[in-house]
């Protein structure tokens, strides 16, 4: 390829290197031809600057994006400088943690262009937000076995859980247990990490009723008028045997015993 050419007295350039061009006269019948001059200058490599526009912030667990930049029609290379936050493949920005992510655009020039200075894109990569489902246990009843409850939070975490009302309820884990009859409060929470921030808790109530409870009392048997005193018992499915009342015809008496009576 030539390094210039020469159209009437238009130069054009067409790559880097020594331009030489020949100025003649041929002369004519009253002039003899000239000596011709040669006229050579150096084409050196054209600069090149890059535009790379700002880049916005963005939250962790936003989907892969692309970006672009450009210069002097050669391709830019982008390469993140932050491989825990983000790579860059491509175009396609793809965001790995929540922090400072940082690319590179350069192009590294060619014969006729030198490299272009490169430029530096930095944005905030935000921890993302989560919510936590947690739908209340329901009621139940004083006396029931201790329980699962579960919850889950839209990031994936664990969440953990809490009694606000321990006199009614206790929680290990994810085991609650019940203690006594009123209204038993469970917090939901998912404390958050380096990419997701803390959740807003949940908090579910519910009731604790009353146990129901029956009463096995045999019969005593039939007997004979006369038969010397003797002694009676029943059992409440609540264990409260103290609290066990016995009538009869002179009025109303109560076993104050917490033992079996019998």
């Amino acid at each position: 390829m030539p390094v210039c050419t020469v159209s009437g007295t238009t130069v054009t350039i067409a790559t880097v290197g020594t331009c030489s061009i020949t100025a003649t006269q041929p002369g004519n019948a009253a002039y003899a031809a000239a000596a011709p001059v040669i006229r050579s200058f150096t084409i050196s490599q054209a600069t090149q600057a890059i535009t790379f526009n700002a880049l916005g912030n963005v939250s962790f667990g936003a989907t892969p994006f692309t970006i672009s930049a450009t210069s002097s029609g050669l391709p830019v290379s982008l390469a993140s400088t932050t491989l825990p936050v983000c790579i860059v493949t491509g175009t396609t920005v793809t965001i790995v943690a929540a922090a400072v992510c940082s690319i590179t655009a350069s192009q590294p020039g060619n014969a006729n262009y030198a490299a272009a200075t490169p430029v530096v894109q930095s944005f905030t990569v935000n921890q993302a937000s989560q919510t936590i489902a947690f739908s209340s246990p329901g009621n139940v009843a004083y006396g029931v076995a201790p329980f699962a409850i579960s919850a889950s939070a839209s990031s994936g975490l664990a969440a953990t859980f809490a009694s606000t009302t321990t006199p009614v309820c206790t929680v290990a884990g994810t085991t609650l247990t019940i203690v006594a009859v009123g209204t038993c409060s469970i917090t939901a929470s998912q404390p958050g990490n380096a990419n997701y921030a803390a959740a807003t808790p949940v908090v579910q109530p519910f009731t604790v009723n009353q146990a129901s409870q029956t009463i096995a009392f045999s019969s005593p048997g039939n007997v004979a008028y006369g038969v010397a005193p003797f002694a009676i018992s029943a059992r409440a499915g609540s264990g409260a045997y103290g609290d066990l009342r016995f009538d009869h015809d002179a009025g109303l008496h109560r076993l104050r015993n917490n033992g079996d009576h019998r």
